[in-house]
């Protein structure tokens, strides 16, 4: 209950200040995401998985540890934000707007955070039930992965930010003395 209350505390509060509807696309393809799962896995078994809500979003419960359908169940997740990539991608060379650039963003990087190689997420479930190298090292790996991807973020924002600043603020000046 008590992570209930803070989830929808963060959703209303993004919702609220959210001017360009950011945090809307990411809460409505977030949402298509588990939808993608959840029809796979009525798909397999005829039934509907238990989903608990938390801070960071709905998860599915499972006990479907190795069964063969789990690789598909997981994998159609990511593969809804993949198709939602590509189809906007499509109609952005047809008609670029501000609404399909974040859709495509969105997706993309819904995509690719899903198919890290992290355990609690899709590309880990999957690595996990596929490779023995993986269900050996998965703790290793994931903080490897979450390592590096933060590492990679503080360079980018911490060092590449100042500098494109400085620059544009360099390319400004000149520009004005011409």
């Amino acid at each position: 209950m008590n992570s209930l209350f803070i989830f929808l505390v963060v959703v209303f509060t993004g919702l609220f200040f959210d001017i360009e509807n950011i945090f809307l696309y990411c809460i409505v393809f977030s949402f298509l995401h588990e939808a993608g799962h959840i029809i796979a896995y009525l798909l397999c078994y005829k039934d509907l998985p238990k989903i608990n809500i938390s801070i960071f979003g709905f998860r599915m419960e499972n006990n479907i540890l190795f069964h063969q359908n789990s690789i598909l169940i997981f994998l159609s997740g990511p593969l809804v934000n993949l198709i939602f990539v590509i189809y906007s991608f499509y109609l952005l060379e047809i008609k670029a707007t501000f609404k399909l650039y974040i859709i495509f963003w969105v997706n993309l990087i819904l995509f690719s955070i899903n198919i890290l190689p992290v355990y609690y997420l899709d590309g880990g479930q999957i690595l996990y039930r596929i490779s023995p190298f993986y269900q050996r090292n998965y703790i290793k790996i994931s903080n490897f992965t979450i390592i590096s991807i933060t590492v990679m973020l503080i360079c980018f924002t911490g060092v590449w930010a100042p500098i494109r600043l400085s620059c544009g603020y360099f390319a400004y000046n000149i520009l004005n003395d011409i």
